[in-house]
């Protein structure tokens, strides 16, 4: 867990040389996900159960696919107003799985519905709205991501429930919609992309 910990805190000294050098709201985003992951593998390593710490591992995952989402949003036609509200949201986001540590009846459900409102975003202004109209390649990463985007409105509806049980299938369902859904759909949207490019 203390590894775990220490690669969280270089990532972080990354994610802050990112924004030395370009002070942008999607290099900020990075970092704070990094910060947030930092917190939660901390709290594991002193011994915090799995289940209070992954809601920050999900702040993570989240914090930094929204920002790359927000660096792609730039080729599409974005009010600035968009921009600073999921700011705003992602803000709330990442306070919630941090604060979800210290108190998970109010942690989870601001959890869930800034979820659900960075999930809503993408699917109103992310870039994969046009070029989803498009064909090959580009429709099908498309796709991903929206069905990725989807299925973080449907993590962000369970997580806003009260009282989100620690095990049992309401759980797993919530958690599935989050590493599953979202996740894994953006990492399949990505893949022809990313894994060429490398």
């Amino acid at each position: 867990a203390w590894l775990t910990a220490v690669a969280a805190a270089a990532l972080v000294a990354l994610n802050v040389e990112m924004v030395r050098r370009q002070a942008a709201p999607f290099t900020w985003l990075m970092l704070l996900g990094a910060v947030v992951l930092l917190v939660g593998d901390v709290a594991w390593a002193l011994g915090r159960p799995t289940f209070e710490v992954v809601p920050t591992w999900i702040g993570f995952f989240v914090l930094t696919i929204v920002a790359e989402r927000l660096e792609l949003s730039r080729l599409a036609p974005t009010p600035r107003w968009a921009t600073t509200a999921l700011v705003g949201v992602a803000l709330a986001f990442a306070a919630a799985a941090c604060g979800s540590l210290l108190e998970r009846k109010w942690g989870l459900p601001v959890l869930g519905v800034s979820m659900a409102a960075l999930g809503a975003w993408q699917l109103r202004f992310d870039l994969s709205r046009y070029t989803v109209k498009q064909h090959g390649l580009p429709r099908f990463a498309a796709v991903g991501v929206l069905s990725g985007a989807l299925w973080l409105l449907v993590g962000g509806a369970l997580f806003a429930m009260p009282e989100l049980p620690v095990a049992g299938p309401r759980n797993e369902a919530a958690l599935h919609t989050v590493f599953v859904g979202y996740v894994l759909s953006m990492v399949f949207a990505h893949a022809p992309i990313t894994l060429t490019s490398v």
